[in-house]
């Protein structure tokens, strides 16, 4: 099962564009980034847990491409 922590460290990456940055952002070490992603390759087909509903997470999903694509 998905977790809500992993799908955010995921957007992070992607918003900071590297491992470093993200870990900076995420007050850890690039390490357990590493890990968090590894982590999400276990399961292809996965529940997200974390949100209210569909939509909530959705609306998360859309902020966090729209902020990626703004840089």
């Amino acid at each position: 099962m998905l977790k809500r922590a992993q799908l955010v460290t995921f957007c992070m990456v992607v918003e900071s564009e590297s491992l470093t940055a993200a870990a900076e952002r995420l007050f850890c070490v690039p390490s357990n980034v590493t890990k968090k992603l590894k982590d999400l390759e276990k399961g292809k087909w996965v529940k997200v847990e974390g949100w209210a509903d569909a939509a909530a997470a959705k609306a998360e999903i859309i902020a966090s491409f729209e902020r990626a694509a703004k840089k």
